[in-house]
C-alpha cells in the first residue's frame, strides 16, 4: 500500500527507540539520572510548577529541564513535603524539618525550623508527615505533632506508649493512626480518641485520602479500605482486596470522582472505581519500574507522579489517548488495525497481532498469531478479515477461521456504496457477500497498492507508476495538471465525495484533487487558508464522518473538523500520537464508534475523544542565568529577582528556562525576546536556553513564553538585566574626560600664550640683539659720516671711510648672524656644529693661527632657535676675544656632549687678561646675559703663564 513499505518499515523499527509505556504514557526517572538517593517518599508542586520529591538523600527538585537535590540535616532524608496555601514548601525528615527557600542565587536552599522545637540535647524523632488546618502547619512524628502558627511554636505529645504511624486531614481535625486505634487532634482541644475506631486497632492505618467534602478514605494492611464521614467508619470492599492483602496497601490519592488509586509495596498501583469495581492494575508487567511504591500525588495536569523504592514514575492518568507499544507487546510498527466483537488485531511489520487481556492487570496485552504474508486487515459488520497473499481469511475470537474468498495478492476496493466487500488484483474483481463471492475479469494491469470504487468508477493507485482509472478491464493513466516529469503518490481517497491525491512532483507537494471533467489532478486549495500545510507532503488522510478528516502532513497528524461547511485545522491536541524523533511515520488511521485508531512507527495509539479540549495552566521559568556560559548567578527558584547587574566584562550571558508542563517535557517548545536588543520574538523552537555574547550596556527585559505538547500556551516569565557600561563608559570616567578636556585647552591656551609671549621675546631679542649689536656700529657709521662731511675736521678724512667701510661689515656680519640664528632650516645640531667650525677654521687660517678643533659630530634632538642664537653669539664671542686680545699663537676649540649637557671649551695660549676688568666689558656681560637666559654655566680663567680658558656648560 506504501512505497518501499517493507524495506522503510524495517529501517525504522532497527533504528529508532521503542518506548516501554503500556499502559496509556509514563515516564521513568531512574537515580541514575537525578543523581541522588534510590527512595522516594512524597511529591508536591510549587507555585512555579516546579516538582519536589522527599528523597532519601534530601529534596530532589524537579524543573522540567534538570534536577537538583538539597540536603535535609544531618541523614540528609526527607520524608513528605507540603506546599502551604501562601505558597511556601514545607519539608520533614528524619531528624530536621523546615522550609524550602531561595538563597542569595535564586537556588533552592533548606531552612531549618529544628531549633524552633528541640534543644540540643533533645533527641529528634522522625518526622513523617506534613499538613495544613486553619493556616496552620503541622509536622507528625512518633509521639505526637509540632505546630507552627505564625510565629508561633508550639509541640504536642501524647503521654503513654502510643507511637503514631499514620495522620491525616479530616475537615478540621488531625487524625493519627496507631495499633491502639485513631486520635484526632484540634487546635485547644488536644488529642481525643475517635469513637468506633476500634475497628483499626490492632492494624496500621497507612493511607488517607478525601473522596468528598465529607468523606475520608481510610487505607491499613488488614482492614484495607475503609470510609470515614467524621462519626462513623464503614468498610468499602473492592475487587481487588485480594490483591491488596497480598501485596500490603501503603497510600491512596483520588484521581477524579469516579476513580481512586491505592499504592502498595508489593504489587503497584491498584485502580478501582467508587463502586469498589477493579478498572486496571499498573505494575512491573504494565510498564511501572518497581512494584514498590510510597506515595501517589496527582497534579494539575492530570499526572501521577509516584514516589517508589527504585526512582519517580509519571503516569498520565487522562486516557482520552491510550498507547500500546511495548509493554502491550507490540515491538513494531503497526500499518493495519481491526476489530471483532471481542478484539483487536494489528498488522504490523513483524507480523500479525491480536489483543487479550491480562489478568490480574486487567489491560490489554497482544500476543503474536502466526500468519504469513498479511496484505491487509479490515473489519466488516463486527468482525475481522486477514487479507492474505493467497485469500481472505475469516477470524473466530482469537484465532484465524476458515478461508472466505480465493486469489492471489487481493487488495480491498474502498467502496463505500457497496453493502459487500470488494477485492482486486492485476487479473480480476472479486465480490463478497458474507457468504458468496463473485469473479470479474480484468486484462492485466499495473501494479498497484490501494484501489477505490467511486460511484461506478474504479481507480487503483501505485507510489511510483501513479493513479489509473479501470475503464472496460483497462488501465489508463490520470495525469496530473503540471505534467511533472517526477511524481510520487503517497495516498490517496474520498473527501467529501471527491478524490484527493497526496503527490509528491516536480510542481511542489501537496494534495491535489480529481477533476472529472478534465480527467486530470490538479492542485487543490484545501489548505489555502492554512500556508503551514499547503505546500508540504500529505502521507495519508482518512474522512471519519461529514464533519471530521485525519491527515498526516509532513509527519504531523492533523485534524480536520467542519465548522458552517468550512474545513478547520488543529494539531497540537494531538502531539502525543508521535515519538520523540520527526522519523517516525503514521501509516494507518481506522475510524470506528469508539474513537480513532493509528497505527504508527512505535505503536498503535486510541484516541477516545478528538473533542476533547487539553487545557492547563502553567509557567514558563527561567531556571538559570550563567555567566561565560557556566558561572550561575541566578537559580530561578522562588520570585523573580528585581534586577540582575552584571559589568561589562560579564557581558556573555546564557539563559536557560523551561516549562512546567511536564506531559511530554521533549515536546514542549519555546519563544523568547531580549527586549533592547532582539527585534522581534523568536521563531518556535525545542531549545531551552539561549546565549548572548557582547551585550552592549543598558537595561534589558528578558522574556520566554512556551507551549506545551498539547499546544497550550504557558504564562510569560520574565527578568530584567542590566549590563553596566565598561569603566571608560561610566559617569566618573566622563568627568575625568570633561575635566581633561578642560584642561588640554587650558593646556592649549597657555601654549598658545606661551607662544605668543614666545613670539614677544623672540622679536624683543631681535631687537634687543639689533640694537645692542647693531645699533651702536650704523651709530659709529653715522658719526663719521658727518665728520667726512664736517669742515670743522681738518685733515685727510679718508680715514673715516675706512672706518665706515670696517663698520658697515660688522654690521653686515652681525644681521647676518642673526637672520640665521632665526631661519628654522637650521633648527639641526649638524648645522650648527658645523658653522662653529668653519667660523673658526676660516677666522684662525685668516690671522695665520695654529689651532685645533675637537668638535662633535652630531647630537641627538632639534637645537631650539633661541638656544642656537644664544650659543651662537656666545661661542662667536669667545673665539673673536682670543683672536683679537690675545696674542696668542695657539687656538684649542672643544665641544662635545655628555649626559644631556653640551660642554664648549675656547683655550688660547695668549698673555692672558685681567678678568676682574674685563668683566666689566660689555663683551663679557654680553656673554653673561646670554648664558643666564640659556640656564648655563660659563667659566673664565686667565693667567699670563698659560693664556686664557673658557668653559660653557649648558643642558640640551
Amino acid at each position: 500500500m506504501y512505497r518501499g513499505l517493507f524495506l522503510i518499515l524495517a529501517f525504522l523499527i532497527l533504528s529508532l527507540p521503542l518506548l516501554g509505556q503500556g499502559f496509556s504514557f509514563s515516564e521513568y526517572y531512574s537515580p541514575d539520572l537525578y543523581r541522588a538517593h534510590i527512595q522516594n517518599w512524597g511529591a508536591q508542586k510549587d507555585t512555579n510548577g516546579f516538582i519536589h520529591f522527599a528523597n532519601g538523600a534530601g529534596v530532589l527538585t524537579f524543573n522540567g529541564r534538570s534536577w537538583k537535590s538539597n540536603h535535609v540535616g544531618l541523614t540528609g532524608r526527607a520524608t513528605s513535603v507540603l506546599l502551604s496555601k501562601r505558597g511556601q514548601l514545607f519539608i520533614s525528615g528524619e531528624n530536621a524539618f523546615g522550609f524550602l527557600a531561595p538563597d542569595s542565587g535564586s537556588n533552592v536552599s533548606f531552612r531549618s525550623l529544628t531549633n524552633k522545637f528541640y534543644t540540643e540535647e533533645e533527641d529528634i524523632a522522625p518526622h513523617q508527615d506534613l499538613h495544613e488546618l486553619n493556616e496552620r502547619i503541622y509536622f507528625r512524628h512518633l509521639y505526637g505533632i509540632n505546630e507552627i502558627d505564625g510565629n508561633e511554636y508550639y509541640k504536642h505529645e501524647l503521654s503513654g506508649d502510643t507511637l503514631f504511624g499514620f495522620s491525616g486531614n479530616v475537615g478540621d481535625s488531625l487524625l493519627l493512626g496507631s495499633r491502639k486505634g485513631l486520635q484526632s487532634f484540634k487546635k485547644n482541644r488536644g488529642f481525643k480518641y475517635v469513637a468506633g475506631s476500634e475497628l483499626l486497632k490492632g492494624d496500621v492505618t497507612w493511607a488517607s485520602f478525601m473522596i468528598d467534602s465529607v468523606n475520608v478514605m481510610l487505607g491499613s494492611r488488614k482492614n484495607l479500605l475503609t470510609i470515614y464521614d467524621g462519626e462513623n467508619f464503614e468498610k468499602f470492599p473492592t475487587e481487588a482486596d485480594d490483591y491488596l492483602l497480598d501485596n500490603q496497601l501503603y497510600d491512596g490519592e483520588k484521581i477524579n470522582d469516579s476513580l481512586y488509586a491505592i499504592a502498595t509495596l508489593g504489587g503497584g498501583i491498584v485502580f478501582i472505581n467508587n463502586d469498589g469495581e477493579l478498572e486496571k492494575i499498573f505494575n512491573e508487567n504494565t510498564g511501572l519500574a518497581t512494584n514498590a511504591v510510597y506515595d501517589l500525588y496527582l497534579d494539575s495536569e492530570d499526572i501521577l507522579w509516584i514516589s517508589m523504592l527504585k526512582g519517580v514514575q509519571k503516569l498520565i492518568v487522562d486516557d482520552n489517548i491510550t498507547r500500546y507499544s511495548t509493554i502491550a507487546g507490540l515491538e513494531d510498527a503497526v500499518f493495519g488495525v481491526a476489530f471483532s466483537e471481542d478484539h483487536i488485531w494489528v498488522n504490523t511489520v513483524l507480523g500479525l497481532f491480536v489483543s487479550e487481556l491480562l489478568e490480574p492487570e486487567n489491560v490489554i496485552k497482544f500476543v503474536a498469531v502466526p500468519f504469513g504474508g498479511i496484505t491487509d486487515i479490515i473489519t466488516w459488520k463486527n468482525e475481522a478479515y486477514i487479507i492474505g497473499i493467497d485469500g481472505v481469511y475469516k477470524t473466530t475470537g482469537n484465532r484465524i477461521g476458515e478461508k472466505v474468498v480465493n486469489g492471489n495478492y487481493l487488495f480491498l476496493v474502498e467502496d463505500s456504496s457497496s453493502e459487500n466487500l470488494k477485492f482486486i488484483n492485476q487479473s480480476r474483481i472479486v465480490e463478497f457477500d458474507g457468504h458468496n463471492s463473485t469473479f470479474t475479469a480484468l486484462n492485466i494491469i499495473p501494479r498497484f497498492e490501494k484501489a477505490l470504487q467511486h460511484k461506478e468508477e474504479l481507480f487503483i493507485m501505485h507510489s511510483r507508476d501513479g493513479i489509473h482509472e479501470i475503464v472496460d478491464g483497462e488501465a489508463e493513466l490520470i495525469p496530473i495538471e503540471n505534467n511533472s516529469r517526477l511524481k510520487v503518490y503517497n495516498d490517496f481517497g474520498l473527501i467529501d465525495s471527491t478524490i484527493y491525491a497526496g503527490v509528491d512532483s516536480d510542481g511542489g507537494s501537496s494534495i491535489y484533487k480529481y477533476d472529472s471533467v478534465e480527467n486530470k489532478f490538479i492542485k487543490s486549495d484545501f489548505f489555502a487558508r492554512y500556508p503551514q500545510y499547503d505546500t508540504k507532503q500529505v502521507f495519508n488522510f482518512k474522512q471519519c464522518s461529514e464533519v471530521e478528516a485525519w491527515f498526516t502532513v509532513n509527519m504531523k497528524l492533523i485534524r480536520a473538523y467542519k465548522i458552517n461547511d468550512q474545513w478547520e485545522f488543529q494539531d497540537s491536541s494531538y502531539n502525543l500520537i508521535k515519538s520523540p524523533t520527526n522519523y517516525e511515520g503514521l501509516y494507518t488511521t481506522t475510524c470506528a464508534d469508539d474513537g480513532v485508531w493509528f497505527g504508527t512507527a512505535t505503536g498503535l495509539y486510541h484516541l477516545k475523544d478528538a473533542n476533547k479540549a487539553n487545557t492547563t495552566e502553567f509557567k514558563t521559568n527561567i531556571t538559570g542565568i550563567y555567566l561565560e556560559q557556566d558561572s550561575l548567578v541566578y537559580g530561578g527558584f522562588g520570585e523573580s529577582v528585581k534586577k540582575l547587574t552584571f559589568q561589562y566584562s560579564d557581558n556573555q550571558v546564557r539563559i536557560t528556562y523551561a516549562a512546567a508542563s511536564y506531559i511530554k517535557p521533549e515536546l514542549n517548545v519555546y519563544s523568547y525576546i531580549l527586549e533592547g536588543f532582539d527585534p522581534a520574538w523568536s521563531e518556535w523552537n525545542s531549545e531551552t536556553q539561549k546565549d548572548y555574547t557582547n551585550l552592549p550596556e543598558g537595561n534589558y527585559m528578558f522574556k520566554v513564553r512556551s507551549k506545551n505538547a498539547y499546544g497550550v500556551a504557558g504564562l510569560i516569565d520574565s527578568i530584567p538585566i542590566k549590563i553596566l557600561p565598561p569603566w571608560y563608559r561610566t559617569w566618573w570616567a566622563y568627568l575625568l574626560y570633561t575635566l581633561a578636556i578642560a584642561g588640554l585647552l587650558y593646556l592649549a591656551h597657555k601654549i598658545r600664550i606661551n607662544q605668543i609671549l614666545k613670539v614677544y621675546r623672540i622679536r624683543n631679542n631681535i631687537a634687543s640683539d639689533l640694537h645692542d649689536e647693531v645699533s651702536a656700529t650704523l651709530s659709529s657709521i653715522s658719526y663719521f659720516a658727518q665728520a667726512i662731511k664736517s669742515d670743522a675736521i681738518k685733515g685727510d678724512k679718508n680715514r673715516f671711510v675706512t672706518l665706515i667701510s670696517d663698520s658697515a661689515g660688522d654690521a653686515k656680519e652681525k644681521i647676518s648672524d642673526i637672520v640665521w640664528a632665526i631661519n628654522p632650516e637650521h633648527d639641526e645640531w649638524r648645522g650648527f656644529l658645523s658653522k662653529c667650525r668653519r667660523y673658526a677654521s676660516d677666522l684662525l687660517e685668516s690671522k695665520e693661527m695654529k689651532y685645533s678643533l675637537k668638535i662633535i659630530e652630531d647630537i641627538p634632538g632639534e637645537l631650539d632657535m633661541q638656544l642656537r642664537q644664544h650659543l651662537w653669539l656666545i661661542y662667536k664671542e669667545m673665539v673673536t676675544n682670543s683672536v683679537r686680545h690675545s696674542d696668542a699663537k695657539q687656538l684649542d676649540v672643544i665641544i662635545n656632549y655628555k649626559k644631556g649637557k653640551l660642554n664648549i671649551v675656547v683655550q688660547d695660549n695668549g698673555k692672558g687678561m685681567d678678568v676682574d676688568k674685563v668683566k666689566k666689558g660689555n663683551g663679557l656681560v654680553n656673554i653673561n646675559k646670554r648664558v643666564d637666559q640659556i640656564n648655563g654655566d660659563i667659566t673664565l680663567t686667565s693667567d699670563a703663564s698659560f693664556g686664557t680658558r673658557w668653559v660653557l656648560q649648558v643642558s640640551v
